[in-house]
């Protein structure tokens, strides 16, 4: 609860401005409009996925690591907050391919020349990734790993593979399948579908050191998370006020993500 005050009291006190700034007219279209609100909900996914996973961070067991039921529900937890991250990832990449002549659009690059270079440059390498090229830069391979290597849903073929590779054959894991079963959900847990799904994760390259997969998925997001940021700042500033105002406001914001980057 201490943790969930100190994030909210850290959030800019409430503002509020017109609902018609979605609502599309002769300057802005409603596809215009739905992109951007669509881009807010996914950076709040990325924010509270975010904030998740600190979360998560300060409950691991105190114990040696072993087949425990505290092991084996926060190895679970923290897959799980994992394939939510990649998920988002898809849904973030699948949203800039269906709407790609609004994420090109006059409109979009406008708000995008007035980020950050780095946040400029994750843009840039999104839609290069979601449209089906291969950028040259780290972030863009990044991207690229996401979208071509880690899967996005509950695939039963991949499942398979999961569950052979953590208990079948001579590199398994485990020679037992884990279960808690009881007479409602707070007792039960199917510890042997998480092993499926850290299974899986072997057969992607680079997917035997999960430390740094998990990294490397947590740079994806905070990097994604500040160009989105300042995409839907920018979309709501430019629709209430003046241009003038506007610069202010986003000369602030490429100081705050300046800083970040050092």
């Amino acid at each position: 609860m201490d943790n969930f005050k100190r994030h909210t009291d850290a959030l800019a006190s409430l503002d509020t401005f017109d609902p018609d700034v979605f609502v599309g007219d002769e300057e802005v279209s409603q596809e215009i409009c739905n992109f951007v609100l669509s881009l807010a909900l996914i950076w709040n996914d990325c924010k509270d996925v975010t904030h998740a996973q600190a979360l998560l961070q300060k409950c691991e067991p105190s114990d040696p690591p072993g087949p425990t039921r505290a092991w084996g529900a926060y190895g679970g937890i923290d897959l799980h907050v994992f394939r939510y991250q990649v998920n988002l990832m898809h849904e973030l990449l699948t949203l800039v391919c269906r709407n790609q002549s609004v994420a090109r659009c006059y409109y979009i690059a406008g708000l995008v020349q007035r980020l950050s270079p780095k946040a400029r440059d994750a843009w840039h390498s999104l839609v290069q990734v979601a449209l089906g090229s291969v950028p040259a830069d780290p972030f863009g391979k990044s991207l690229l790993a996401v979208r071509n290597k880690l899967a996005s849903h509950y695939d039963p073929r991949q499942m398979q593979k999961g569950y052979a590779n953590h208990f079948l054959g001579e590199g398994r894991e485990d020679d037992c399948a884990f279960i808690s079963t009881g007479a409602d959900a707070n007792e039960t847990r199917f510890y042997f579908a998480d092993a499926a799904a850290f299974g899986y994760l072997k057969e992607i390259p680079g997917g035997e050191n999960w430390d740094k997969l998990r990294d490397d998925m947590r740079g994806v997001l905070a990097e994604l998370s500040e160009t989105l940021m300042g995409l839907v700042t920018g979309f709501v500033h430019r629709r209430t006020h003046s241009d003038s105002v506007l610069e202010g406001v986003m000369d602030t914001v490429r100081e705050v993500l300046g800083q970040r980057e050092k």
